[in-house]
């Protein structure tokens, strides 16, 4: 058996295309339009008939409740999917053999592929951390994952012999240890990895970087206010005061509290053209009215291993899905059509030009909820337009977020017009605005937040989530930005204060 040495972390997307090519449009006049489609062969060339193809966002975990799609190729070893725009896993697979590769359909019009499938291999490795819950490692992407045994022996596959994401996990939040590892199985062979635990992100030793520098959080009335305690609370830093991503490898930077604890961060911009970097960092708890707390950045530790910390916006903190921008999600479940990149408030959003929509998979049967986002609308709506929500059913099902024809923001649930809560004012154009609602099953209120004004509830039969896709943002004009869903009803000091935190301009964190 072929031993192969610990290949190095990565944080970055490296699903490759290996064996297969990506076409983008133009193509033969045979092509199917609007679709992603292709032909499986086998390494001799010979077409591979009855082969099971499966397309999942990137970031799907296994188990997980997702937008999914399979097909079987036919005799000539064609399969074809209808064009859905987003960043996808391709896995093709027939018995022992099987090929995976990453589908980015944002701009093309069409895909077509070649796919070779080959030998299928396995994973064997250990996590080494002690913990009374088993460990589990997946394949991102894909439905491939096992469990630890007592030891923290792992022996993952069958595998596609592809550049895959290995993701170790050692219990169900994601914490203390979550790691990113590129893992390339040979054909027909097993890969020994070893012992991971050497290069988790938990336990590394920040004292070696050689760079650093520490911020005073302020959630006082001279920072961005805010009341009460919210755990594992996502802030927006800005650091180009800070550093020069020209100059600094964005795989040497780390977060902590200024105490020692190691602070989960996601990168949204790391521009060495126009030297902006930004990032947002997920606190252990913000404590409002408070400037307690401390944020040291850290840096210039060369040849540094990419941090596979656990997610920002994680689903064990109640995260459906939060969207930066057309490439930067934490899930795909929303469907974004005839959408294109613009000047974001916090990198780059999502730009509406009247034709655009977005759809996402159903709330199942979730009881409260919370939407939030970023709008700047460019033009008047000719009519109300729903954001986000379910208004083509029966009125003990629909609900939504709505811009009017006058921009005033409406939350409501049911037919009843008396059943809302509406904005203070009209939106501005060509403005930024925060826009949060919570819909609270358990005290059956309906809450809105702009910017800063914390709108009274008002009390509603709430709505009961079907199993139909959330639609919205048909003839919208304008841009969105982080665009957030959340299956729990945010108190309003929790909304408050996220739009406080990534607005620019609010001295919340002051560097020293």
């Amino acid at each position: 058996m072929r031993r192969l040495a610990f290949l190095p972390l990565i944080s970055v997307l490296l699903l490759g295309c290996g064996q297969s090519d990506t076409l983008l449009a133009g193509g033969s006049s045979s092509e199917v339009p609007n679709a992603l489609s292709g032909t499986a062969t086998d390494p001799s060339g010979w077409p591979v008939a009855g082969a099971k193809v499966t397309l999942l966002p990137v970031d799907y975990e296994p188990g997980e409740s997702s937008h999914k799609d399979t097909t079987t190729t036919d005799s000539n070893g064609h399969w074809s999917f209808p064009l859905t725009r987003g960043a996808w896993n391709l896995e093709l697979k027939k018995g022992d053999d099987g090929w995976i590769s990453q589908v980015n359909t944002w701009e093309a019009d069409r895909v077509v592929r070649h796919d070779t499938l080959r030998q299928n291999g396995w994973i064997r490795g250990r996590i080494g951390l002690a913990t009374a819950t088993a460990p589990r490692v997946w394949i991102a992407g894909t439905d491939h994952q096992a469990k630890c045994d007592s030891n923290g022996n792992f022996l993952l596959g069958p595998v596609p012999p592809a550049a895959l994401r290995l993701v170790t996990q050692v219990d169900s939040s994601g914490v203390p240890l979550t790691s990113i590892h590129e893992i390339t199985p040979m054909s027909g062979d097993t890969l020994e990895i070893g012992d991971l635990k050497g290069d988790s992100w938990s336990g590394e030793d920040y004292s070696l970087w050689p760079g650093s520098r520490s911020a005073i959080v302020d959630f006082t009335t001279t920072g961005a206010p805010g009341t009460g305690d919210h755990a594992h609370f996502p802030v927006f830093v800005r650091l180009d005061s800070v550093l020069d991503p020209a100059k600094v490898d964005r795989e040497e930077l780390r977060f902590d509290d200024g105490a020692g604890l190691h602070l989960p961060f996601e990168i949204e911009t790391w521009d060495t053209l126009t030297h902006k970097a930004e990032v947002w960092v997920r606190l252990d708890t913000a404590n409002g009215s408070s400037k307690k707390h401390l944020l040291r950045a850290f840096w210039g530790r060369k040849r540094a291993l990419p941090a596979g910390s656990p997610q920002v916006f994680g689903t064990g903190d109640g995260y459906l899905g939060a969207w930066h921008s057309l490439t930067a999600m934490t899930t795909s479940r929303m469907r974004f059509e005839h959408v294109t990149g613009s000047v974001g408030l916090t990198g780059k959003s999502l730009h509406f030009d009247g034709t655009s929509s977005l759809r996402m998979d159903s709330l199942g049967s979730l009881s409260e909820w919370t939407i939030g986002f970023w709008l700047r609308p460019t033009a008047k709506p000719s009519g109300e337009i729903v954001l986000i929500g379910v208004d083509t059913l029966a009125d003990s099902l629909r609900w939504g977020v709505s811009l009017r024809d006058d921009l005033f923001i409406r939350v409501w649930s049911g037919g009843s017009p008396d059943k809302e809560v509406v904005s203070p004012s009209a939106l501005p154009l060509n403005q930024w605005t925060w826009i949060s609602a919570s819909f609270d099953g358990a005290s059956s209120r309906l809450s809105l937040v702009v910017d800063t004004a914390a709108l009274p509830r008002v009390t509603v039969k709430m709505p009961r989530p079907s199993q139909l896709p959330l639609t919205g943002m048909r003839a919208f004009v304008g841009d969105l930005d982080e665009l957030r869903l959340v299956n729990t009803a945010r108190d309003r000091q929790w909304q408050q204060l996220e739009g406080q935190t990534s607005k620019p301009g609010v001295p919340w964190i002051r560097w020293m």
